[in-house]
């Protein structure tokens, strides 16, 4: 909506303030983790890019602690996170943000790797979409060898490098 539009820099600016909380306050997680998740979640599928950007640079540096702390969210932050990709293109402000957070996502020292490569993400393909699901994503495990295409278009970007 217009209203939304209109007041993106208090979201970027309160999602600045959750990415530098999170990041110096490691022993306060469990106890500031749940909520600013929230948020960042909330801010991957804000309609602004720049808001989309400072959301994944939030939850990156907390990943080891999402997967500890909220394990049950995990699937709705890769599933969002896939998502996103449909919306960038290599000039986007939030391309890199999201390349990291995935990495982060997959690369996580205490990540289980059968349950991350598991993940259940929705289906965002409009060709693959059902008429009678009244317009909401499917939900179905995608393999990692359907996800990673959707990387490619992002591969010669230099966030790569």
């Amino acid at each position: 909506s217009a209203s939304n539009r209109k007041h993106w820099e208090v979201r970027h600016g309160a999602l600045l303030g959750i990415k530098y909380l999170l990041s110096v306050s490691k022993e306060r997680l469990p106890v500031l983790l749940p909520p600013a998740f929230a948020s960042a979640l909330e801010g991957l599928e804000d309609e602004d890019d720049d808001v989309r950007a400072v959301s994944c640079d939030a939850i990156s540096p907390a990943m080891e602690s999402v997967w500890a702390i909220l394990p049950d969210q995990t699937n709705k932050l890769v599933s969002v996170t896939w998502a996103s990709f449909y919306e960038l293109d290599e000039l986007s402000a939030s391309t890199s943000s999201l390349m990291r957070l995935v990495s982060r996502i997959y690369t996580t020292a205490d990540v289980d790797r059968d349950r991350a490569d598991h993940l259940v993400v929705s289906n965002m393909d409009d060709e693959d979409s059902d008429d009678s699901s009244e317009g909401l994503p499917q939900e179905k495990t995608l393999e990692m060898s359907e996800l990673v295409p959707r990387l490619f278009p992002f591969f010669r970007h230099p966030s790569t490098k």
